[in-house]
């Protein structure tokens, strides 16, 4: 039997600053700066910011702690960076505060401290920096840096979200539909994933697949759960490929198609999908999208097997058990 993903999932990471440069026309000099940076000239960028830097100005402290943390016109240096960072940030810059808690965060340039972590992620967040917010609402979540509170994860991870945070969205979705920290509503979950999917989220395309398949929330559509799981399967979701071929090989929410479903075992397996893997072996096992072909079957559940799917470490246990297509082996 074909396994399915049947399991809501969602990814929670630290996000990482991907902040552009910011113009700052009081002085005079940075105009420089800013033309040597868009043309790659990174060491000119530096050598014109740093003299401004050091008059006071945020937004150029902010960009120096950039070149320093990606190695742009200089060695990479997160000591440096950080220092930048907070002298940017102790002005009030919202960015480098955010930046300067992902530093604590990780033990980026600074001894890894949680506590300052969240202090910055606060005070980033209340300056309306909704990745500052979303960590936030993460950090209380997992009680990193604070007990944990339920109550003031939800308020921030809902900032985040009304900001547009897809990430948060997601979590926030999440929360509700598996009611942890607050009253299960997949109504409200279903509402929070669409909005992140609408913003191409395949977490949230995959979620709401979920939601469908087993009418949650919502009036059980297979052909509506197979619609989400091939937008998220087009944005790379592994979880989604291996439900869009289960589905075609069941002829769930569409005609029922082997071949199709092949082709997205195939693509997810490839990527190293377990239950895909699986899935795949099973496939070749039984001629089922392509040519019955029991090498590419013992190949394909030995990597199943490896990566901890248990039916195939049964199967393989006891094709070495009978020496079906294998030595036999106790």
């Amino acid at each position: 039997m074909l396994k399915f993903c049947m399991k809501t999932v969602y990814l929670i990471l630290p996000i990482l600053s991907l902040l552009f440069l910011h113009v700052c026309p009081v002085v005079a000099d940075f105009d420089s700066g800013v033309v040597a940076y868009k043309n790659g000239k990174f060491s000119d960028a530096l050598k014109e910011w740093t003299p401004i830097a050091e008059r006071g100005i945020a937004e150029v402290q902010f960009n120096l702690g950039q070149l320093y943390r990606d190695g742009k016109g200089t060695d990479k240096n997160y000591e440096i960076a950080a220092k930048w960072y907070k002298r940017a940030a102790n002005q009030g810059h919202s960015k480098a505060q955010y930046n300067l808690g992902i530093m604590y965060n990780n033990g980026y340039g600074v001894e890894k401290d949680q506590k300052k972590a969240l202090d910055w992620y606060k005070l980033a967040a209340l300056g309306g920096n909704s990745s500052a917010q979303y960590n936030l609402g993460l950090m209380y979540e997992k009680g990193r840096g604070t007990d944990r509170n339920y109550i003031l994860a939800k308020k921030w991870y809902t900032r985040a979200a009304e900001n547009g945070e897809s990430t948060a969205q997601v979590v926030l979705g999440e929360l509700y539909s598996k009611g942890i920290g607050l009253e299960r509503n997949n109504k409200i979950a279903m509402k929070w994933f669409l909005k992140a999917a609408s913003q191409e989220n395949d977490i949230a395309q995959f979620n709401l697949g979920v939601l469908y398949e087993n009418g949650l929330g919502v009036v059980q559509s297979y052909k509506q759960a197979l619609y989400w799981f091939i937008r998220a399967a087009k944005n790379g979701n592994l979880s989604a490929q291996n439900n869009v071929a289960g589905m075609y090989s069941a002829g769930l929410g569409a005609s029922k198609n082997e071949y199709t479903a092949f082709k997205w075992f195939m693509l997810a397996a490839s990527q190293g999908h377990p239950l895909a893997q699986f899935n795949l072996a099973l496939m070749y096992e039984n001629g089922r999208g392509a040519l019955q072909d029991y090498q590419a079957f013992i190949k394909w559940v030995k990597l199943a097997a490896h990566n901890g799917i248990p039916e195939a470490q049964l199967k393989l246990g006891l094709m070495h058990l009978k020496g079906h297509f294998l030595p036999i082996s106790y």
